[in-house]
């Protein structure tokens, strides 16, 4: 699968390095690990608002590490909620509850929320096949205090409509009923019509354009930041968000060598996440559909 940034000549060669980090696997978003049923007690679900209570071991076992601006470790869970399309969420409350004293020593005295100290953080949302998905990030620890429950109540705002595409999708049902926790009831909402970047105009792997390759192994869906493609050589700041396209050879192993015959590419929509700017930048993201290539052809 090739990545190319067209109109900007930064090298005139097919392909500066390739990125053989694991970039994104399913649960969807790299804010964690998709949540556990046993984990979520869903109070009210409905397409205007989700209520729900949020589990942790007080043993710190299903939190997981991140680091905020200033490089400073903390702990979170998170979960994904589906909202209706063109709506946005609102947090409305979050309160802890339960809390239990943390021994010294179970963590270095840098860990902590993040800076700016929310208890329960939303990001904005992305549209995945269809759906509008949000994270629900939850940082439990207070001090030396662990809330081990943790309520929150969302409030779905805008959108409502009752047209728009089905969301009849049997394989991502199950990816979704797995990860995503007001699912039962997201299933019936119409889907949103997604914004894809506008076609490439010249044939692939013009020697005019900077090519990288993304290297996964497996079918699901990939988030691929500003900062990794940096970090893989893309000079960021002029790159123009509608000048990034996507290209696979439909699941079929790509050679590193270019004069060995290698399958024919075909465009994939891509999401670009560039917040409403229209460049490409450190902190934005796009989002695709990967098929892997160790499967059945």
């Amino acid at each position: 699968m090739f990545f190319r940034v067209q109109g900007r000549d930064q090298s005139r060669f097919y392909m500066a390095k390739i990125l053989f980090r694991s970039l994104f696997l399913c649960p969807l978003m790299s804010a964690g690990p998709a949540y556990a049923a046993s984990d979520i007690e869903v109070i009210t679900s409905s397409s205007t608002e989700f209520h729900f209570r949020m589990s942790i071991a007080d043993d710190l076992s299903d939190l997981y590490e991140g680091f905020d601006k200033d490089y400073l470790r903390y702990l979170y869970k998170s979960t994904l909620v589906s909202i209706p399309a063109g709506a946005t969420a609102r947090l409305v409350s979050a309160s802890g509850s339960a809390a239990v004293l943390i021994p010294s020593g179970s963590f270095d005295d840098e860990t902590r929320r993040p800076t700016s100290g929310p208890l329960v953080d939303v990001s904005p949302p992305i549209t995945v096949r269809n759906r509008r998905i949000v994270t629900v990030q939850v940082f439990p620890l207070e001090g030396d205090r662990l809330y081990t429950a943790v309520e929150i109540r969302l409030a779905f705002e805008g959108g409502g409509s009752t047209t728009g595409l089905s969301n009849n999708d049997p394989y991502f049902d199950r990816i979704f009923k797995r990860s995503v926790a007001n699912f039962d009831a997201a299933r019936q909402w119409p889907g949103a019509r997604p914004r894809v970047a506008k076609p490439a105009q010249e044939t692939p792997f013009s020697d005019v354009t900077t090519w990288y390759k993304l290297a996964i192994d497996e079918t699901g869906l990939y988030r691929v930041t500003g900062t990794e493609l940096q970090a893989a050589g893309l000079v960021l700041g002029m790159v123009a968000s509608d000048d990034l396209h996507l290209f696979t050879g439909g699941g079929r192993q790509v050679e590193v060598l270019n004069e060995r015959p290698r399958p024919e590419f075909e465009e994939i929509a891509i999401q670009v996440h560039d917040g409403g700017d229209g460049t490409f930048d450190r902190d934005d993201y796009i989002v695709f559909f990967g098929e892997g290539v160790d499967r059945w052809l």
